[in-house]
């Protein structure tokens, strides 16, 4: 959308937002002046306009003569040498999926080329925008401004937090790819390089951020302190036998995991906060338990892998419960506090040969920085879209991840799937299928 331009809005905007004062299209050509945009929230502020001059100018000029101006109206001369009167103390906010088309004379898109009206216009729509804000009405059929955009908002931030989960998930299911360009090396060389880039990151992003002053918070009380340790290394488990699970052919194991991933949080969730399970939340934990058992009964062995990735992860989660700090100054914390461990490491495995010298050449190299940057930018990602939306969304996006995990196991590692395996998976995406039930049932509450 062009700034100074003037639009004609959907039908289905004002079906959406069903305020009988709004000032609609007017036989579909009534034109609306976009005056500014709230740049944090990707919501536009249209102003209405109308051909009543005469009513328009009587009203300005009973304020003006009472030595009052008047800001909620606005009269000037346009492009097509036809006076038009600014409504406003109509504006409205609007996401750009309900604009129709540019408002068009002889076909040349309509546009308010002065610049000193367009400054005026948007000085006289910031006061009232303001007031609106302030609960300020001007007039009985005045549109509630207020809960349109409240609806605006929500909209647009569930959208906006959905998008950034769902890349967080692909990413999370895609770098499986990444992590086998390693799998030359020591698994744990890797997840040491992995913390420490990722420590490097987030140091550098605090300080483009202008947050340094933030790390204090880190050391504010005790109980932070050993929670970012205690969450520093539950995600260096899970990070570790995640890399060594890829690196060894044991792709399926991997998202074996992450499937019982939800379930271990439900579980955590009963015996350690109490929480109540639903009806169907106890059938998905039973089918998820029958794949397991199976898996056990058949094997005569624990599938490790799997459950380590994915009670790791759980108690991860529990533990970030504890953690008043936002995304960036926890994962910068529980980087740190492991990070000199991750370098003492990688400095023994260069002297007796086990780290990356002499495995690695000329551009390999920069693998390291690039596992720090695509640690820390999917968890930044996740943890400012988890707060968006609620959790029913959350969880079922978060089966995106094991799902591509499975498919890239299959059909680019070509991991074979036995017959026993794939009947233990049939259990828990039965169980997984009940949680996705419950919670599309929540979404249509």
């Amino acid at each position: 959308m062009k700034k100074t331009g003037f639009y004609i809005i959907k039908d289905k905007f004002f079906e959406d937002m069903p305020d009988p004062y709004l000032k609609g299209n007017k036989a579909g050509n009534r034109p609306h002046y976009y005056c500014l945009e709230d740049t944090s929230t990707g919501i536009y502020w249209m102003i209405p306009l109308s051909s009543r001059i005469d009513k328009y100018r009587r009203i300005m000029e009973k304020k003006e003569k009472n030595g009052k101006s008047c800001d909620i109206l606005h009269i000037v001369k346009l492009d097509d040498s036809r006076e038009s009167a600014f409504l406003i103390q109509d504006m409205f906010p609007i996401t750009e999926e309900y604009i129709e088309r540019e408002y068009t004379i002889a076909g040349n898109h309509l546009m308010l080329t002065s610049e000193h009206t367009a400054r005026e216009i948007e000085q006289k729509a910031r006061k009232v925008m303001g007031m609106l804000k302030r609960g300020v009405k001007f007039m009985p059929t005045q549109p509630d401004v207020m809960t349109i955009l409240e609806k605006q908002y929500m909209d647009t931030t569930k959208r906006k937090g959905t998008i950034s989960v769902t890349i967080t998930y692909i990413c999370w299911g895609l770098l499986t790819v990444f992590w086998n360009l390693l799998a030359e090396v020591n698994s744990a060389y890797v997840l040491a390089q992995r913390v420490v880039w990722s420590m490097i990151f987030m140091f550098g992003h605090l300080t483009v951020t202008g947050r340094m002053g933030d790390i204090r918070k880190i050391f504010h009380d005790k109980k932070t302190v050993f929670c970012c340790m205690v969450s520093g290394v539950l995600v260096c488990i899970n990070w570790g036998v995640y890399i060594f699970a890829i690196n060894s052919g044991h792709v399926l194991d991997a998202s074996l995991g992450y499937f019982l991933e939800p379930i271990f949080v439900t579980g955590i969730g009963v015996f350690f906060f109490h929480e109540r399970m639903s009806r169907l939340e106890q059938m998905t934990a039973l089918f998820s338990l029958i794949g397991v058992g199976y898996l056990i009964g058949v094997y005569r062995m624990v599938p490790v892998m799997a459950m380590v990735i994915g009670l790791s992860f759980a108690f991860y989660g529990a533990v970030k419960k504890s953690v008043h700090l936002d995304a960036g100054l926890s994962l910068f914390a529980e980087t740190l506090f492991v990070t000199p461990i991750a370098l003492l490491f990688c400095i023994y495995s260069e002297m007796n040969g086990h780290g990356s010298l002499g495995v690695f050449h000329g551009m390999q190299f920069l693998l390291f920085p690039i596992a720090g940057v695509i640690t820390s930018v999917p968890l930044l990602l996740f943890n400012r879209g988890v707060r968006m939306i609620p959790y029913y969304l959350t969880g079922i996006l978060m089966y995106v991840n094991p799902t591509i995990q499975f498919l890239m196991g299959l059909f680019y590692f070509h991991e074979p799937l036995e017959v026993h395996r794939l009947i233990a998976f049939c259990f828990i995406w039965v169980g997984v299928g009940f949680t996705v039930w419950h919670n599309v049932k929540e979404m249509k509450k």
